[in-house]
């Protein structure tokens, strides 16, 4: 039995591999002798079945080394059983006088007081249930993992990792356990809330992957306490009041990144009515620009949402987008990011220039509706809104127009006169109307200015 020799050498290797950082630290080389007796020490106490000092060996750097260490204890442990319930059988065979009257008559059955010995050092293995394993396990993998030298991990972050695969190992409660108190973390960081908690700030490349991760696992769970009554009231009661700020957050985590906006619609599509449509009512009205994507998102939304919620989000968008502020627009710099289409034939600059940056936003968010000829519709009622507003806005005044008027009958050096022909002939489908009247549900509804 070599299970003391392991805890002596697990001794004196944690205070040589104290003093090896240390020395490493100072620009020093380590001793071979200091770095080698770690691996002594590993070698020792696994072939003794010690797995407790094994556990504690420093090269220890995963929860797999971990998990193997007592997988092989355990094998270990039965093997024994086996190997002294075989030897007790030979020792009571009475052959003795045929093999010159010696104590033990076979070869190898001469050891029970050692086999005694080994079987009364590992008895604790007999005894290892689950929540032993667990508890032990978390402990020594959390401060082994940052006893290595050179190790690059971040404390919070092989934490919250170790912590995840301690509750798949113990059971659904615990799951449910840890994602409670991790999505109450993310939250906080979400919201800007993790200086005024214990949690550990988490920078962008820790709080991404993390964030994705649970979010994930909670949908799984979810799913799986579909039809269970009893899994599905514990995750009702557990992680249901936080699941859809937990999805929301990560929706909005997809929208700061362009790559990532054809996922928007499938992750937005879990949430709640409401909330689905106010958050890409503003994300589409905001952020999506480009004819290209606006196609993408409407598609997307068409395949993942409710039949007619696209025309819903549509109607906000435009709705929003005209009824929005000078002031409000720019602080959010969506006006900078359109542009005029080009007309054809001679151009008045002045008249191009004096058209502001405003009504464009204005009359490029009306073309949401002109990219699917089924909203044609309401396309034409969003369209006579803005033309109203360009129209009545005109007015006989030198501040109002780049034309000095001679005759108030003379109307055609107005802006907004030249705002609403280009809206007409640059931005609207030159057949809106012809189909818009044509649609069978154009009198279904009724739009509010």
């Amino acid at each position: 039995n070599t299970t003391s020799e392991a805890k002596d050498i697990h001794t004196s290797t944690s205070t040589s591999t104290s003093t090896n950082n240390k020395t490493s630290r100072g620009g020093s080389s380590s001793s071979t002798s200091g770095s080698s007796i770690v691996y002594e020490a590993a070698i020792t106490a696994i072939l003794a079945d010690d797995t407790r000092t094994a556990s504690k060996n420093p090269l220890l750097q995963n929860w797999m080394d971990a998990l193997w260490i007592y997988y092989r204890g355990l094998q270990a442990r039965f093997m024994e059983m086996v190997y002294h319930s075989h030897n007790n059988a030979r020792r009571s065979l009475d052959v003795r006088q045929h093999y010159y009257q010696s104590k033990y008559a076979l070869e190898g059955a001469e050891y029970n007081a050692e086999e005694e010995e080994q079987l009364r050092s590992t008895e604790e293995m007999s005894r290892l249930e689950e929540g032993t394993f667990i508890h032990r396990f978390r402990e020594q993998s959390n401060s082994n993992a940052r006893m290595v030298s050179g190790s690059t991990q971040s404390a919070g972050d092989s934490t919250e990792w170790y912590s995840c695969m301690n509750a798949f190992l113990t059971g659904t409660s615990d799951v449910h356990g840890y994602l409670k108190s991790t999505i109450e973390s993310l939250l906080r960081d979400a919201n800007g809330d993790a200086l005024s908690s214990s949690t550990m700030v988490r920078d962008r490349d820790e709080y991404e992957p993390l964030l994705r991760f649970v979010l994930h696992l909670t949908i799984f769970l979810e799913s799986f306490s579909q039809g269970h009554e009893q899994e599905r009231q514990r995750f009702d009661s557990i992680i249901g009041p936080r699941r859809n700020d937990l999805l929301l957050t990560y929706v909005h985590q997809l929208m700061e990144q362009k790559p990532l906006w054809e996922f928007v619609c499938l992750y937005a599509s879990l949430l709640p009515e409401e909330s689905m449509v106010e958050a890409i009512s503003n994300f589409w009205a905001v952020a999506v620009v480009d004819e290209k994507d606006r196609r993408m998102a409407l598609k997307l939304a068409h395949d993942y949402f409710g039949d007619g919620l696209d025309l819903v989000i549509l109607r906000n968008v435009v709705r929003s987008s005209i009824g929005m502020s000078t002031e409000d627009a720019d602080a959010m710099g969506i006006a900078s990011l359109l542009s005029l289409p080009e007309g054809d034939g001679q151009i008045n600059a002045a008249l191009e220039n004096s058209i502001s940056h405003d009504d464009v936003r204005k009359m490029h968010s009306v073309r949401w509706m002109c990219l699917v000829e089924k909203h044609y519709s309401d396309a034409l009622v969003c369209a006579n809104m803005l033309l109203r507003k360009f129209l009545l806005a005109m007015a006989p005044s030198d501040d109002n127009s780049t034309f000095s008027y001679n005759n108030l009958n003379d109307w055609t050096g107005d802006s907004r006169l030249h705002t609403a022909k280009v809206f007409l002939k640059r931005f609207l489908p030159a057949d809106l109307t012809s189909v818009a009247m044509s649609s069978k549900c154009f009198n279904d509804y009724s739009l509010s200015d």
